[in-house]
């Protein structure tokens, strides 16, 4: 029990002694934080002294990006539970009208499922003016095989 003791302290105080001789420096830290962001080699330039305030300006995003008018059909996406596809409809690079614009479900479970969920992810897009949806619990495939289409058919119409 003794000799267990004194080799569990040792290795205690190895670990703390070896800790504190080889603690961390600034060059390490900066190579190792290198590392583990996947770069090699190069080194960490630190700047010191007073930084001058400089001018801001301030645009607006809609000033340098074109108006996106149009209607698009978005690819029809297969999904565990049938196939669906959306349409678009944009006009000044706002989503004024978003639906199915076919949908073929497996069963009628599946369909009376659509039935409740297309309606939300319809007033979701509205809110996200784009594909940044909310999906929906228990409809999970259904919410993202419409995205996906949505999205097709936005990209058709060049709309970020």
């Amino acid at each position: 029990m003794k000799k267990l003791f004194t080799v569990v302290a040792a290795a205690i105080g190895g670990f703390f002694g070896v800790t504190l001789l080889h603690g961390a420096s600034p060059t390490s830290l900066s190579s190792s934080s290198a590392l583990a962001n996947g770069k090699q080699g190069g080194s960490t330039t630190v700047k010191t002294g007073s930084v001058s305030p400089k001018k801001s300006t301030t645009t607006t995003a809609s000033a340098n990006v074109p108006a996106v008018n149009g209607s698009a059909v978005g690819k029809t996406i297969n999904y565990g539970y049938g196939q669906i596809s959306v349409k678009v409809k944009v006009a000044n690079n706002k989503i004024v009208d978003v639906g199915v614009n076919s949908i073929k479900t497996l069963d009628a479970y599946s369909t009376q499922i659509e039935q409740q969920v297309v309606p939300t992810l319809r007033s979701e897009v509205f809110k996200a003016n784009g594909t940044h949806i909310l999906l929906i619990t228990g409809a999970t495939y259904t919410s993202e095989a419409y995205a996906m289409s949505l999205q097709d058919a936005l990209n058709q119409l060049h709309f970020k």
